[in-house]
């Protein structure tokens, strides 16, 4: 079965204790890797020693980091237009790529970036060339580090799947990859009678500015051969729920057997927020055990 690395889901100011916890639930219920998120990644920032800690402590369950998700917004987005908030975004991802080394998560996930939407209304063209300024210094720095950028597909106009194919396809480079979320993909994507009227109005309206257009092609098969892991969670086609698999509207049937047969996939991530929804974690890996065995 396909490694799967589930998500921590727990507040940014938990200490060690209930890390701890969680994990040794994780493992009790046969979980074998988990996702360094961003609440570790908060902790390993402002504690030199919490990534360390972690990683002698998951050793003892017989797990392992399999991958690594780095923050985002206006100092963490790679297609920042502003030449001092492009500055402080690269130290700030420079950070994150020398924690997913220091633990053995080589494949760090980095969102393009939309927060630039929210003030504005961007040219998604100017965006496209920043991030792959970003990208010219840290792949790089990355590559020292021992880790692979990985972008991935969301919901607003610089990160669509052709954005994101643009500038795979302008590096070419196994050092940068392509994690595809299928929850993003069930929002962004059409299908006879979607009504772009009913998705929430953040998408619509503060990402599209009400010029929302629905990918008429699957991000998964144009993406296919740059997949080396994926976000699963689920939701009903018109907003970013991260719900449980089975919950929503995803085509899971069709889904599944395309996603294993991209030709370089490696690990899927549980990217469902299951505390929210109740439930409990040996639900959850017998959930995605399920689902992908």
């Amino acid at each position: 079965m396909i490694p799967i690395a589930h998500y921590e889901n727990l507040p940014f100011d938990s200490g060690d204790a209930p890390y701890e916890k969680l994990l040794t639930e994780y493992a009790a219920a046969g979980a074998r890797h988990m996702v360094a998120g961003t609440m570790f990644m908060r902790r390993a920032r402002a504690d030199a020693s919490f990534a360390s800690r972690m990683v002698r402590f998951i050793a003892t369950l017989g797990m392992s980091y399999r991958g690594a998700h780095s923050f985002w917004g206006p100092t963490w987005d790679l297609n920042l237009l502003d030449p001092a908030a492009f500055k402080v975004m690269i130290e700030n991802q420079k950070s994150v790529i020398a924690v997913a080394g220091s633990i053995g998560a080589d494949v760090l996930v980095i969102h393009p970036g939309d927060s630039q939407f929210k003030t504005g209304d961007p040219d998604p063209r100017a965006l496209r060339e920043q991030t792959i300024r970003a990208l010219e210094i840290l792949l790089p720095y990355a590559e020292t580090c021992g880790v692979r950028i990985s972008l991935e597909n969301i919901i607003a106009p610089s990160d669509t799947a052709a954005e994101n194919l643009a500038i795979l396809k302008h590096f070419d480079s196994p050092r940068l990859v392509f994690c595809y979320d299928v929850g993003h993909a069930n929002v962004m994507e059409d299908f006879p009678g979607k009504d772009p009227l009913l998705v929430n109005p953040y998408i619509r309206t503060r990402l599209w500015h009400d010029r929302l257009v629905f990918d008429p092609e699957s991000t998964l098969e144009r993406l296919a051969k740059y997949v080396v892991t994926a976000h699963i969670h689920d939701n009903g086609g018109f907003s970013d729920e991260h719900k449980m698999p089975g919950t929503g509207t995803v085509d899971w049937k069709r889904v599944v057997p395309r996603l294993l047969a991209c030709p370089n996939i490696e690990f899927v991530q549980n990217e469902a927020d299951w505390r929210r929804d109740g439930v409990s974690v040996p639900e959850v890996v017998a959930g995605f055990t399920r689902l992908l065995g």
